[in-house]
């Protein structure tokens, strides 16, 4: 039963892990950019998006 959780867990975060740095994190980037924001914060907008999301969704 533990292999299983622990396989479950690998593939929800082979899942999340790009649904949140692909979807997430460029739709903050473009949004970024569109609203006029100064060179850095877009790029940290994406990076504080993907790596938060996928945090949050392996911790879930």
């Amino acid at each position: 039963m533990e292999l299983i959780r622990n396989i479950a867990a690998f593939i929800k975060l082979a899942f999340f892990f790009p649904l949140c740095w692909v979807l997430g994190g460029t739709f903050v980037l473009v949004l970024l950019k569109q609203i006029g924001a100064e060179y850095p914060w877009p790029y940290v907008g994406y990076f504080v998006v993907g790596i938060g999301g996928t945090v949050w969704f392996a911790k879930s």
